[in-house]
């Protein structure tokens, strides 16, 4: 009995040890080098879908991407936009 419960206890600091860190859609949105390299594992990573890494990372880079767009699009207005005539 007493070598199950010692074997269960085992099992349970291994699973607790293997935990990483989770980071925020926040860091994601600071550091684009752990971004992208969060996004390459998670395109591997079986159960992405279901890692708060990923879902954070691509939270992240989703706003970066809608920003950039936003961006670009009022680039493009202040570009067409004829000065005024004074």
């Amino acid at each position: 009995m007493m070598c199950r419960v010692a074997a269960v206890l085992s099992l349970v600091a291994l699973v607790a040890c293997n935990e990483e860190e989770v980071f925020t859609v926040e860091y994601y949105l600071e550091n684009h080098i752990k971004r992208a390299e969060r996004l390459a594992t998670c395109e591997v990573q079986d159960n992405a879908e279901a890692d708060a890494n990923c879902v954070n990372a691509r939270q992240a880079q989703t706003q970066v991407a809608t920003t950039e767009r936003k961006n670009d699009w009022l680039d493009q207005i202040e570009a067409e936009t004829p000065a005024p005539v004074e």
